[in-house]
Parts: structure tokens; sequence; C-alpha cells
């Protein structure tokens, strides 16, 4: 016998048709898209207006307890799921030495290595050539090198402070 749903979802309620209780929910599905144009895979039918009772698709409608006639069915249409693309690889940069970084110091940012003068990069020409040196050394200037000699410690056991003099 004939069994007349209502479908209630965000376009109003219709009215489906179909062959009995035994119907299973993936045929209501089936005839939903074939009638309402909403695809099988973006359908979800439920029990409740709230959609917390998400209608399993091998289940009849009398074994959803949905076999009467006029029984009403929520829809609602679920995007698409589609696959999130991978983001690209990032580039792999050279690997940044100490002879490039002194390079960029000593160009002020400047393209193709140009000098800059000292003025750019606030450095003095005895500064850039000290750093010149290291990098031509090898790859691995030391700090005195690229910054100049450390500061006397003013504690430093060789040197001790003349104590008298600073009170007087």
């Amino acid at each position: 016998m004939p069994l007349i749903l209502r479908i209630r979802g965000a376009s109003g309620t219709h009215r489906l048709t179909v062959e009995g209780g035994a119907t299973t929910i993936a045929a209501v599905k089936a005839l939903i898209e074939a009638q309402k144009a909403v695809p099988v895979a973006a359908q979800r039918l439920a029990k409740d207006p709230q959609g917390l009772t998400i209608l399993d698709d091998a289940a009849t409608l009398e074994e959803s307890g949905l076999g009467a006639n006029g029984s009403m069915l929520y829809l609602t249409e679920a995007e698409p799921e589609e696959p999130v693309p991978a983001p690209p690889p990032l580039p792999v940069a050279p690997p940044r030495t100490m002879a490039t970084a002194g390079e960029r110091v000593m160009s002020g940012g400047a393209p193709n290595g140009a000098m800059s003068g000292g003025a750019p990069n606030g450095l003095s020409p005895e500064d850039e050539a000290a750093i010149a040196a290291a990098m031509a050394e090898d790859d691995a200037p030391t700090r005195e090198a690229l910054v100049g000699p450390a500061a006397p410690d003013f504690m430093d056991d060789s040197a001790p402070p003349d104590l008298e003099g600073l009170l007087a």
C-alpha cells in the first residue's frame, strides 16, 4: 500500500509517495534526488527537526518508526566534502653561510654583492675590510674578526684597577 511521507527541508515541505513501510531510507534518498535534485551524498535525513537522530540508510521506514501515512522526515543538505589540497612544499633555500651573511652586511643588502662604501650599513671601511678578510680566510670567522677585539674586563686580574686613583 502506498505511503505518503512529508519531507521538510530548507526549501519547504514536500510530499513524497513511496511503496510502503518496507522502503529503505536509502530508497527514500534516491527518490528525493530524482524529484528534488538533492544529491544522495549531501542528504541527511532525521526524525527530529534538530537533526539529532540521523536515519540509517539500511533501515526501513517501519524499523525507523516512520511507517505511518504522513510521517515527517527532516532533510538537511550537507556541503559535499571536497578534499583540501595540500599546500605546495616550501622552497628549500640554500644553506646560508657566514660568508653570505658578511657579503650582505657589506653590500647593505645591495644585489650581486655590490659594495656600499660604508654608508647604508654603517660600517667603516676598516670594518668592511676586517669582514672581507675573515670571509676570505674561511667560512667560520672568529668574533674578533667580525666585531673587533673584546673590551678589557674591568675586573681583569692581569690589570688590577687603580682604586686609589678612583677614590681620590
